[in-house]
């Protein structure tokens, strides 16, 4: 640990000796050591690849007066990593072996961080990664209600739901007519599908469609003491079926 928080310090100290009037400055970097240099001005992002094989890639931002620039994020291929908080003087590192901590340069100061686990100001969960590396993110909207969920393995997304409230108005609702509803999009890679839910938190419509144009809607009637589910294919009704009320199904929807 002691190794690690002078390679801190001296990254800091590294880190003021970087500041440069202008992105493309850092090109300018002579190191017979560097094999490759490739910059991302837009972004404000650049990728570096050293003789020995090691990797590093790097994020910058501007400071206020617009002229100069420090870096913000730093990652390698060897696992090392970190973020700088420069209103707070803190670095954000990791160890290596997965584990955060953050460093005060100021005080010197270091404590665990849990990065599995993220947070808004509101206390709405807004990001987890599992120990099996899956990552999920969560966005919110101005009542702290969910409005879209991804899902991503290996760094791509695998699912993506999105959230909408509204009220009822259409034909295929007529029965929920002027209720508060709520839809669900789910998409991955071989389904595209929508669940809407009335009030009550019970299915009434869903709607799919897969990779080969196939489409299925069901609707759900609830009636006296049961849900009466009716099942189409590419716009042909196919079947029907009854759920009672206290069946272990009963509302919670369509399943294939």
């Amino acid at each position: 640990m002691k190794n690690l928080l002078a390679k801190l310090v001296f990254l800091e100290g590294r880190m003021k000796h970087f500041m440069i009037k202008s992105f493309y400055a850092v090109l300018d970097l002579k190191n017979p050591d560097l094999v490759i240099q490739k910059i991302d001005p837009v972004n404000f992002k650049l990728y570096r690849k050293w003789k020995n094989g090691v990797e590093e890639w790097i994020t910058f931002y501007y400071l206020a007066d617009g002229k100069r620039i420090l870096i913000k994020e730093y990652k390698n291929s060897t696992g090392y990593e970190f973020k700088i908080d420069t209103e707070n003087k803190e670095f954000m590192y990791n160890d290596n072996l997965g584990n955060w901590y953050k460093y005060n340069i100021i005080t010197h100061d270091y404590e665990s961080v849990d990065l599995t686990h993220r947070y808004d100001n509101n206390g709405n969960l807004i990001y987890y990664k599992s120990p099996e590396g899956v990552e999920e993110s969560y966005q919110y909207d101005d009542n702290n209600l969910i409005q879209k969920y991804e899902k991503r393995v290996d760094g791509e997304i695998v699912l993506t739901r999105t959230y909408q409230r509204y009220i009822a108005r259409g034909s295929s609702e007529e029965y929920f007519m002027d209720e508060p509803l709520t839809q669900i999009q789910e998409n991955t890679k071989d389904l595209y599908s929508e669940r809407t839910y009335d009030m009550k938190g019970r299915e009434i419509l869903y709607e799919d469609e897969d990779r080969n144009g196939d489409r299925i809607m069901v609707g759900t009637k609830y009636e006296d003491k049961r849900a009466h589910v009716m099942v189409w294919k590419n716009g042909k009704f196919i079947y029907e079926y009854y759920v009672k009320e206290g069946d272990e199904n009963y509302g919670k929807g369509f399943k294939k």
